[in-house]
């Protein structure tokens, strides 16, 4: 009698990380045989690459890295906004990024043409920025906080200016104009946790109509 084969045990590759790379699932399987996984790398590419690649570490990467040193001169040319690049890359691709449940994890994404570290940098001399301005001067900040990374829904504000734009921030309309709490609070001299209490204690209608008040008082001062 011949020996009986033991048959390999599978192993479900799904999940795991291997260099840059995150695996998605198992690909179609091939006529001419090997396992192929779906990955996606931590730049946002997916490509099918063989198992064997990934278990002996021959491939990490979609070859985005050979790209990174690509940038590298540009990286010390503008280590600001390089660094402002990055962040946003790695918190909108990078499952491991402290920030990553806030961005990617909530499917924000980075237009392709920002994949792109010079077609960065050059819009943002085009809309203004300024290399040497003060620090926290000139901030990336999406006007819709629910909105992708990209030309159309992004500009250049303060660290202050861009703190009132959190999704944790409170709207209020009035007469058609919308600020959130805290401005509408510096506006009428008042602390911004005294408006938010209004909010709280007496609901939205109340508290425009107390902000009003306040309006009219300080216009006829």
């Amino acid at each position: 009698m011949g020996c009986k084969r033991t048959r390999r045990k599978y192993i479900d590759l799904t999940g795991m990380r291997f260099g840059r790379w995150t695996v998605l699932g198992r690909a179609e399987k091939r006529p001419y045989g090997g396992t192929h996984w779906i990955c996606q790398c931590d730049c946002g590419n997916k490509s099918e690459v063989d198992g064997k690649n990934l278990k002996n570490g021959r491939s990490t990467n979609c070859g985005c890295s050979n790209r990174w040193k690509k940038f590298h001169g540009l990286m010390g040319q503008e280590p600001r906004l390089s660094k402002t690049w990055s962040n946003m890359m790695n918190r909108c691709y990078r499952a491991n990024n402290p920030n990553y449940k806030h961005y990617g994890g909530r499917g924000i994404t980075v237009c392709d043409e920002w994949h792109d570290l010079k077609s960065f940098v050059e819009w943002a001399y085009s809309t203004g920025y300024q290399k040497d301005a003060p620090r926290g001067e000139y901030t990336l900040e999406r006007v819709d906080v629910n909105g992708n990374y990209c030309p159309e829904n992004c500009k250049w504000a303060t660290a202050q200016e861009q703190a009132l734009n959190k999704r944790t921030s409170v709207f209020l309309t009035i007469d058609g104009v919308t600020k959130n709490i805290s401005t509408w609070a510096k506006d009428i001299g008042e602390y911004s946790a005294n408006v938010s209490y209004w909010l709280k204690r007496y609901g939205s209608e109340e508290t425009i109509r107390r902000i009003k008040q306040r309006q009219l008082t300080i216009e006829g001062a």
